[in-house]
């Protein structure tokens, strides 16, 4: 943060009286902060305590705060933002800054990224609890230093509660069903294949009849499959400095800001005891935020014995049969595979 940064978050906080602030508590992390009452509310998805509306003066624009917590075993900070430079990257950011501060004796470790117009600043504190605190600003980049200096002022009001771990995530608005892990029998030869080259090592993705390979950049692949209206973008990523969970967890949560207002919400993970590969699947359903048509999408992670694995998107929007297509897509999936050359 700048020096003015700083100074703004200083006056912001102290101008700020109890009785215009309330708590927002994150109990898997042990730990508690304050914002102001007048912030309005986002609809908040797994692991979010809070998803906040910052008014902006003089703008019509808003800023967007979420606190929450992230699962992750690491507790090297510096592993941490290796493996959320790669994510980030990998999904069209721009990493502008990475670096530390020290919050209640253990490291922030925090990332300023772009995309699309929009700058965001993220945190996660590494405390010796699996359950991280995390908190993120941001905005439009063209009125983010109006809206970062709460970042700080946030931070500041920070206290220890005592930590509760939930059985399973908080979901305010999601209507959120579960499937559990199912096996999944030997499907059809998978005559189109794609050899690539990550990491220094050539593997190969095969997947069934139904596909077709419209595009290969760096990592991903960008297929059709018959049935589908939109296209399934596929990329092979190394276990090294990339850990699926996170992945999938980030990836996850990026999804759930293309929809606006409730969302149905399926997860769902099925096995192949032929390929020995394991598919992870949260599916969503609801209303484009950009469009206000509906929506939905599905976050894939294909893993394995190997040090490679596989993290797949869809998204289709307009006139759709979700049933329909989440029955394709899924077969789709559960087919396709991922082998060293």
């Amino acid at each position: 943060m700048t020096v003015v940064s700083i100074f703004l978050s200083t006056i912001l906080f102290q101008g700020t009286k109890a009785s215009d602030s309330r708590t927002v508590d994150v109990r898997p992390a042990g730990l508690s902060v304050s914002v102001p009452k007048a912030w309005g509310q986002n609809p908040t998805d797994s692991f979010l305590s809070a998803s906040l509306k910052i008014p902006i003066a003089d703008s019509k624009a808003m800023g967007k705060m979420d606190i929450g917590y992230v699962n992750d075993e690491s507790k090297d900070a510096d592993e941490f933002l290796a493996a959320s430079k790669s994510i980030l990257t990998a999904g069209g950011n721009t990493v502008e800054r990475q670096w530390k501060v020290d919050i209640m004796t253990s490291p922030l470790a925090l990332t300023r990224y772009s995309k699309a117009g929009q700058t965001t600043v993220r945190g996660v504190l590494f405390r010796p609890i699996k359950s991280k605190f995390m908190i993120s600003i941001s905005s439009p980049t063209d009125q983010f230093e109006k809206v970062e200096p709460y970042l700080l002022s946030t931070l500041e009001s920070m206290k220890e509660v005592k930590v509760i771990q939930p059985k399973q995530p908080v979901i305010a608005t999601e209507k959120r069903l579960k499937i559990s892990r199912e096996p999944y029998k030997v499907g059809p030869k998978l005559p189109v294949k794609q050899t690539m080259t990550v990491s220094g090592k050539e593997v190969v993705v095969r997947f069934p009849a139904t596909c077709k390979v419209v595009k290969v950049e760096g990592s991903t692949i960008t297929c059709s499959v018959i049935g589908l209206q939109s296209t399934i973008s596929v990329q092979v990523l190394s276990t090294e400095g990339n850990p699926p969970s996170l992945i999938f967890q980030t990836r996850a949560a990026e999804s759930s800001k293309l929809f606006a207002g409730a969302i149905q919400r399926i997860d769902h993970t099925s096995s192949n005891h032929a390929d020995r590969q394991v598919r992870d699947f949260i599916w969503r359903t609801g209303t484009s935020e950009k469009l206000g048509t509906p929506l939905m999408s599905c976050n894939c992670v294909t893993t394995q014995a190997l040090p490679m694995f596989l993290s797949s998107f869809y998204q289709s929007t307009g006139s759709f049969d979700f049933n329909k297509d989440r029955k394709i897509l899924t077969n789709f999936f559960n087919a396709m595979s991922l082998t060293e050359k």
